[in-house]
């Protein structure tokens, strides 16, 4: 076969590695360098069309001084999450995260099997200070809501209401804007962030509460079994069950179920701190398990790491902050006639752009906050891997945000049935999944055409995968086709999937209009420009194969 699935026993992620047969290495070279050139340079040109809408931008208050002493330009401000993150930088981040590293290793010290109350204290108290008692009463609620519909019933239906209906209420107009009210007699922006905080905080109460109904029932839902969403070969059965001997000789060696479900384990849970003011989501079940573990024996070396990590964020968030004063991604993005007069190269280099820009945001957002847990020998999801080493829907879900992955996997599309279901099982559980991303997310227009484009990406995947290991087409490859060729084919096909990828994700980053003027331009307008797109994007998905 040209893509052999391998298995790695790894207890972080249990992802399914693929291994694609090599192509010379002047291919290879030739290919990263099409695709990494057409990066920089299609990114590049935005830089003249940004000076020349300086002004008017400014006008329009899309612009901040920024560095602009230094630099003599003004930064992109138009993207209001970026905003957020650089106000509270020092009051959240720097001085937030400093007093939970200085809480948590004098805990380690003082009293190491109760160091996460102690950091559970530090959580409720850093909370009533940063967004005020009623934002933590705000919190409260929702918690305890959650709690006593899973204390009271134990069912897994009354907790999906409750935690849906929790989440339509923070949705609501009506509430946003009843919030939005009451911080802007102090600091409007605080608002969004608890939105923001209670909106990962809904997850995490719903995944708590149905392994509390489902531990009442004394049910054993096991561990992440599926490594992703849509895929289960049909031709390594053996190495299923030897990869599932394997984590059952694992799992005899821990405890056999966890237990701890009291409104003080919900609240350790929702309010340690890396994750709650950052990131990713972590499922309850490993939440336990990983706060069982000893703490960690600190030497030169794990300091080293520490510090080296600190500073590499840092550095990520520097280059991110300056590099918004050469290009508007933002700006450009929302100024909807300027994308449409752009010609198609810079089309292809502002998306680009919104990519790289969202892909920095989640490195800092989540990286960050996760090294920060690593500092309590715990591991969690980790921070995602880069969008542009991405050619599939699949891969692109599994890696860009792993934690909300294996959240949807355990508490969605497993229990909807999965993919050991059926065909059509399967299809009604991705169904399920997306469209409670979609909701999670917020019910807008451009949201759902996004959710509806992940879906139909992935279903199509899946579809082709199953094709291609049918008999007939495993007989044809063998027989008629090298593996470096198989594997060129595949490229060309990959150049489709990419464009589907990426243009599906500019209608959640940039909004439906504008997701339809790329459609549009990409298929509609130059068909010479659309080849020379889908070579480029042949280059880029050869150099992402070599890189799975």
């Amino acid at each position: 076969m040209a893509c052999e699935k391998l298995h790695r026993n790894d207890s972080d992620t249990k992802e399914r590695k693929y291994y694609y047969p090599r192509l010379p290495f002047f291919e290879v070279l030739i290919c990263t360098l099409l695709w990494g050139g057409g990066i920089v340079l299609s990114i590049s040109s935005l830089y003249a069309i940004s000076r020349k809408n300086e002004d008017r931008y400014k006008r329009y208050g899309y612009l901040e001084q920024g560095w602009k002493h230094w630099l003599g330009i003004h930064q992109d401000a138009y993207d209001s999450e970026w905003g957020l993150w650089k106000k509270y930088l020092w009051e959240c981040t720097v001085l937030g995260f400093a007093g939970h590293f200085i809480i948590s290793r004098f805990a380690e010290r003082v009293w190491p099997d109760r160091r996460f109350e102690i950091m559970l204290v530090y959580t409720l108290s850093f909370t009533a200070h940063f967004l005020g008692v009623y934002g933590l009463l705000f919190l409260m609620g929702h918690f305890t809501i959650q709690y006593l519909a899973v204390f009271l019933t134990g069912s897994t239906t009354v907790c999906w209401i409750a935690g849906l209906s929790l989440l339509y209420s923070m949705q609501h107009p009506t509430c946003s804007k009843t919030i939005l009210t009451f911080y802007s007699k102090e600091d409007e922006d605080k608002a969004y962030v608890l939105l923001v905080c209670t909106g990962m905080s809904n997850l995490r109460y719903i995944g708590y509460s149905l392994e509390f109904a489902w531990w009442r029932k004394g049910r054993r839902q096991e561990l992440l079994t599926e490594p992703d969403i849509v895929e289960q070969s049909q031709s390594s059965k053996q190495s299923n069950k030897k990869q599932k001997r394997k984590e059952e000789d694992k799992k005899s060696n821990e405890p056999e179920s966890i237990s701890e479900f009291s409104f003080i384990d919900l609240l350790i849970y929702q309010m340690y701190f890396p994750l709650f003011y950052g990131g990713p989501v972590m499922n309850y079940d490993e939440f336990v398990r990983q706060r069982r573990r000893p703490p960690m024996n600190w030497d030169v070396e794990k300091t080293k790491q520490f510090i080296t990590g600190l500073l590499r964020f840092a550095f990520w968030n520097f280059f991110t902050d300056i590099g918004l004063h050469f290009i508007y991604t933002s700006s450009l993005a929302a100024d909807v006639r300027v994308v449409q007069k752009m010609s198609i190269f810079n089309l292809c280099g502002l998306s680009m752009a919104q990519v790289w820009l969202f892909y920095m945001k989640y490195l800092i957002w989540y990286g960050m906050p996760s090294h920060f847990a690593t500092s309590d020998n715990m591991i969690v999801p980790g921070q995602p891997q880069c969008v542009y080493s991405k050619h599939r829907m699949t891969d692109f879900w599994k890696l860009i945000d792993r934690g909300l992955h294996k959240w949807l996997v355990r508490y969605v599309y497993i229990p909807c049935g999965g993919s050991k279901a059926g065909v059509l099982r399967s299809i009604f559980s991705l169904m399920v999944t997306f469209t409670f991303v979609t909701y999670w997310h917020g019910p807008l227009i451009h949201h759902l055409w996004w959710g509806f484009f992940c879906w139909f990406g992935v279903l199509v995947e899946s579809i082709a995968l199953g094709i291609y290991r049918t008999k007939p087409v495993q007989n044809f490859e063998n027989k008629y086709l090298t593996p470096a060729w198989s594997r060129r084919i595949r490229g060309v096909f990959s150049s489709f999937a990419f464009v589907f990828l990426i243009v599906s994700n500019l209608y959640f980053l940039a909004g439906y209009r504008v997701g339809n003027i790329y459609w549009k331009r990409l298929y509609y307008e130059n068909i010479y420009a659309t080849l020379l797109i889908h070579v480029v994007l042949y280059g880029a998905s050869q150099s992402s194969m070599d890189r799975i």
